[in-house]
């Protein structure tokens, strides 16, 4: 909130697309594209930001994004499965935390170097898991989960995890199409356990849970009940309202959601080089739940960036005693006050 905070985009929700461009004294800058999640999803945003970057490298584009909102119609009448409705909730004011619930709520931007990726893979890979190999995000995933039930400790019996996840190759109508779509295509699903054994279970167990809870969403059907479910109440936007996960609004349990930019790379290059970082921000309002954000590094070293949109000190505090996750202080960027203008 000190650095990269200081240089968001005072985004108009009215607008598809705003562009802030923030030069600074070092002669870097910082590009800030926004738009609204009912446009976009992080997959579709990445590509923009890829397409952005060719077209003014190369003043073309090799792939055209795809606007077909003909691929996701809902069935007439629209029919779905009665657990989406507790799968889901308004934003209201009895529904949300209060604002000084809210002020204390933190964000930090660790990095997670490639050596370090590979050996939690290896640990999360043993027989223990079921023989498959854990890949490196359900690795980090099942790590990240310990790591929070360590914070819960005597304060909750139990603790949540909730992943946000695309599902393209489960919907895709034909070969590449969905790599291109523009709008959203993403799910969720949530898991709780039990602090206890989360604290006792080896990480191979912990990434089985997390592999099956993820597979479980990964459907075209459930793509379909979601567009289904959307369409009898989608009206509530036009009032102004909004919906969200259950889980974002912190009620319950303690929840941590994690999603990961991960399978595609995020061309950055506008024709200076590779960017230092290239990463969502995401207004946290008076949700209550931890978030985080996970992005490959563009420098293509295979470490990773792990941001926390929104994170409680006490997990903070677990976090940053983690040597896993290290504070991602040198990007090789000025320090805030050395913004210089606003183009």
């Amino acid at each position: 909130d000190q650095s990269l905070g200081l240089i968001q985009i005072p985004f108009d929700p009215s607008l598809a697309l705003s562009v802030q461009l923030v030069r600074f004294a070092c002669g870097g800058f910082a590009l800030t594209l926004a738009t609204s999640h009912l446009l976009a999803d992080g997959r579709a945003f990445a590509f923009l930001l890829t397409a952005l970057a060719e077209m003014i490298r190369d003043g073309g584009l090799s792939r055209e994004p795809l606007l077909d909102r003909s691929l996701f119609k809902p069935r007439s009448p629209p029919r779905y499965s009665a657990l989406l409705d507790a799968e889901f909730a308004r934003f209201t004011p009895q529904t949300m935390i209060n604002p000084l619930l809210t002020a204390t709520i933190r964000r930090r931007l660790y990095r997670i170097e490639a050596a370090d990726l590979a050996a939690l893979q290896a640990a999360a890979s043993s027989p223990g898991g079921g023989g498959r190999r854990a890949s490196r995000f359900v690795a980090l995933c099942a790590h990240v989960w310990k790591l929070l039930a360590r914070a819960v400790g005597d304060a909750n019996p139990s603790c949540r995890m909730a992943w946000i996840v695309d599902g393209r190759k489960q919907v895709e109508p034909w070969d590449g199409a969905l790599d291109r779509y523009i709008g959203n295509v993403v799910t969720y699903t949530t898991r709780e356990a039990s602090v206890a054994e989360l604290l006792r279970a080896p990480l191979p167990e912990v990434a089985a849970t997390v592999r099956a809870a993820i597979a479980g969403v990964m459907t075209a059907a459930r793509f379909q009940d979601l567009a289904d479910w959307m369409e009898e109440r989608k009206a509530a936007f036009r009032d102004g309202g909004k919906w969200t996960e259950a889980v974002n609004l912190g009620l319950g349990s303690p929840a941590l959601i994690i999603s990961g930019l991960l399978p595609f790379a995020i061309d950055g290059d506008l024709g200076f080089g590779k960017p230092s970082l290239v990463m969502p921000w995401v207004r946290h309002g008076r949700l209550g739940s931890a978030s985080v954000t996970v992005v490959p590094n563009p420098s293509g070293d295979g470490s990773w960036f792990f941001g926390a949109t929104r994170m409680w000190p006490r997990l903070m505090e677990v976090v940053e005693s983690d040597p896993l996750l290290k504070p991602a202080a040198n990007l090789r960027m000025a320090t805030p006050t050395a913004a210089a203008s606003r183009l």
